[in-house]
């Protein structure tokens, strides 16, 4: 009896075709999905009014110690640190979904209509920092670490 070693090669060339995806780009470094997920400390927060310089905002040392939490399949949930900032459960949650580019997150939040983005400045393994507009006149940036 002949092998049917054709249709052996065939099946071995089409499941690795069909391989597991990887988390780093054709350069061989981390995506930027693969950088975001897990768990992040918020260490400063600061703000820009117009063109002007930032400055940390004495009110935004409560939020100096909160953690946000991203997930593989998109997820995203906000924690309020022991410094809270104000009344309420000191939680969020929602999506996040990173831009192709890298460039920007955008986020959605249950219970809040809408998309809203905030510009990556930095995204390393280590560290990422976010910028958003708040109003009209008035940027936030938010940086946390790993």
């Amino acid at each position: 009896m002949e092998r049917p070693w054709g249709w052996v090669v065939l099946a071995m060339a089409a499941s690795s075709l069909s391989g597991c995806g990887s988390d780093t780009a054709e350069t061989g470094k981390p995506s930027g999905d693969s950088l975001i997920v897990g768990t992040w400390f918020q260490t400063n927060a600061e703000e820009q009014t117009d063109d002007g310089p930032w400055t940390e905002n004495p009110k935004d040392q409560c939020r100096k110690d909160n953690v946000e939490e991203y997930d593989r399949a998109g997820g995203w949930v906000w924690h309020d640190g022991a410094n809270r900032c104000g009344t309420g459960t000191g939680t969020a949650s929602g999506t996040w979904k990173l831009a192709p580019s890298n460039a920007t997150v955008t986020f959605t939040y249950v219970g809040t209509p809408g998309e809203f983005s905030s510009t990556v400045d930095t995204l390393t393994a280590t560290k990422m920092v976010l910028t958003f507009r708040s109003g009209t006149r008035t940027q936030r940036r938010d940086t946390y670490v790993k």
